[in-house]
């Protein structure tokens, strides 16, 4: 299994969050194509995201968030997260593939 938690993570390239109000389906789906494509990763849920500083995040080149439901995505994490996400992506070269409904939650207060 490629999956490695965030909070015992060796350093990988990619973040996946699982957190609430992400679709199962949906993560299951990426973690199969991570996996298919022999690319490790690490996962964080919401607590654990919301524990990240923007530098935390900077050390990632990719933040994947899966789809899911927007609005208990974003009761879930709280306003600095989102911040600190919009922050590392649009100044520091952090790239974001938000699906479906988290396609602009780094990009928007919530």
């Amino acid at each position: 299994m490629w999956r490695r938690s965030a909070d015992r993570r060796c350093q990988t390239p990619i973040l996946l969050f699982i957190g609430t109000g992400t679709s199962s389906s949906d993560v299951a789906a990426v973690e199969t194509i991570l996996g298919s494509n022999k690319l490790t990763y690490s996962t964080a849920n919401s607590s654990q995201l919301n524990a990240m500083t923007e530098v935390q995040l900077r050390a990632y080149k990719l933040l994947i968030v899966p789809g899911g439901n927007s609005i208990t995505i974003g009761n879930n994490l709280k306003p600095g997260t989102t911040a600190n996400i919009r922050n590392a992506v649009t100044k520091d070269g952090l790239h974001y593939l938000g699906i479906c409904a988290a396609d602009s939650l780094a990009l928007f207060d919530l």
